[in-house]
């Protein structure tokens, strides 16, 4: 557990250090009152998480496997209560809704309980996309360090060699590097989104913070509104893009930042994502197009631009619509499945990731050439990876798992006095870290059945917060985290 109480302290101080980027902001807005609080925080935040550091280091030891599920459930746990706290502070919201903004904003999950984003300090909304930034990092550090070399859920664990538990030391150099390379990378597609924002004509305030909800597939907006109206055809082509980015592989973009053509083809999860995605736009702005009823009220390239970019925030769990009723163009039943299915496995899109859903389709064409040819020896290989019984009984107790943890959230939330359609999209966008998806418009003007997630009961926001915190930890995760041998030792 010290190990565990050492990284949790570690990213609570990068955190407290982060609020360097909301007081700067708070600066040139000339919002002192809110710059001396943060500043306060920051000071605190800094001086507790430092003395944690300097009190557990060199007292760290070997953890297992068990030991880094409960780090991934605790970080996940415990750094929304901290965020929490200015929140409630600054931005005129009971705990409990700072809280569930926290939760929402930290697993890029996007359900906002804020009724008047324009109201609130631009400080405190700069702080309000940058969680859900650094919760888009934090997915991928989860992922890549501590689910993948453990193959939970059969995520693949090629791209990032195991982790040495025979020498501590050697380990925390791996996990740093391993660390810097994809925050690197992280930064580095997220600037890239920010001056293309600029280029494209948007303000610094707006590019930086829709930059930050891309590269997160968060959907966070930084005011209220469409998309629509706040920026234009130029932007929403750049967002488009990026979000596409963002639901793919952290490794594909390494290799396309390295130019690594021979890993570039055989990395085909994020083609799949891409070929979903261009689809989806060409239904979407045949659809839009047509709904126009003319080229004067939507031009051709208006809408073409407007169906790559509502496709891909279906693709990437972003879940944001360029204007109120895109989605509702498509069967209710198909947005949920493409949600459902997500983005790319090593990526901060939510869903069950273009991996698992491959795999399980790969094995179910097996078993029906089986049942064809009987006598037949096959194995499949899906790129250069071979494929083992262990990886599909991984793939399947992850879905079969998934799925329970739907049902069950559709039953809680119904239970609350939510109707059962709201209640099976309100499920589904939590899990598969959507929020934007669940929309009172889905329903009938009027129908109390739908409400706003501001007028969500405590317990049904909490079952709300459980599902987007399961959705980003894989929920297998959490059940082998309460491994009871593990405990029986301590």
């Amino acid at each position: 557990m010290l190990n565990t109480m050492f990284y949790i302290a570690a990213i609570g101080l990068f955190v407290t250090l982060s609020l360097v980027g909301p007081i700067f902001v708070g600066l040139l807005a000339g919002e002192l009152d809110i710059v001396v609080r943060f500043g306060q925080y920051m000071v605190l935040g800094s001086f507790f998480c430092i003395a944690v550091l300097m009190a557990l280091s060199g007292r760290r030891r070997r953890e297992s496997l068990v030991s880094d599920y409960i780090t991934a459930v605790l970080i996940w746990t415990i750094i929304p209560f901290v965020i929490a706290i200015p929140m409630t502070d600054m931005g005129g919201l009971n705990y409990s809704d700072a809280l569930f903004e926290s939760v929402s904003g930290l697993t890029t999950t996007g359900a906002t309980v804020v009724r008047d984003i324009d109201a609130l300090p631009r400080a405190l909304i700069f702080w309000r996309s940058q969680v859900q930034w650094i919760g888009g990092l934090l997915t991928l550090l989860t992922i890549v360090l501590l689910l993948a070399p453990s193959g939970i859920g059969g995520l693949p664990s090629d791209h990032f060699s195991s982790k040495s538990r025979d020498n501590t030391q050697r380990r925390e150099q791996r996990t740093f590097r391993a660390a810097l390379t994809i925050s690197r990378v992280y930064f580095f597609m997220t600037a890239a989104c920010f001056v293309a924002l600029v280029l494209s004509g948007e303000e610094p305030f707006y590019a930086v913070t829709l930059a930050m909800m891309a590269l997160s597939t968060g959907g966070l907006m930084p005011t209220n509104g469409s998309l629509e109206a706040i920026i234009g055809q130029s932007a929403t082509l750049v967002l488009a893009v990026f979000l596409v980015v963002g639901a793919t592989s952290i490794f594909w973009q390494r290799m396309v930042l390295n130019w690594h053509i021979r890993d570039l083809v055989r990395h085909r999860e994020s083609y799949s994502i891409a070929a979903l995605t261009i689809i989806l736009a060409v239904i979407l702005g045949s659809l839009l197009y047509r709904a126009a009823g003319s080229s004067d009220v939507l031009p051709p390239q208006a809408a073409i631009i407007e169906g790559l970019f509502n496709a891909a925030s279906l693709v990437s769990t972003n879940g944001l619509e360029t204007r109120e009723g895109v989605f509702a163009l498509l069967p209710v039943t198909l947005v949920l499945f493409i949600v459902v299915i997500g983005g790319g496995a090593f990526s901060t899109a939510g869903g069950i990731k273009h991996f698992r859903i491959g795999k399980m389709m790969l094995q179910s064409f097996q078993e029906l050439n089986r049942l064809v040819y009987p006598h037949s020896v096959n194995t499949i290989r899906r790129g250069n990876q071979h494929d083992g019984s262990r990886i599909y009984k991984a793939i399947w107790s992850y879905f079969i798992v998934a799925i329970s943890v739907l049902t069950v959230g559709v039953v809680a939330l119904n239970s609350s006095g939510i109707g059962f359609d709201a209640a099976l999209v309100a499920t589904i966008a939590a899990f598969s870290n959507a929020g934007p998806i669940y929309n009172p418009a889905w329903a009938a003007q009027g129908d109390p059945s739908w409400p706003a997630y501001a007028d969500f009961t405590i317990s049904a926001k909490s079952t709300l917060m459980g599902l987007m915190i399961l959705g980003r930890i894989e929920v297998l995760v959490l059940l082998g985290s309460l491994n009871l041998n593990y405990w029986l030792r301590r």
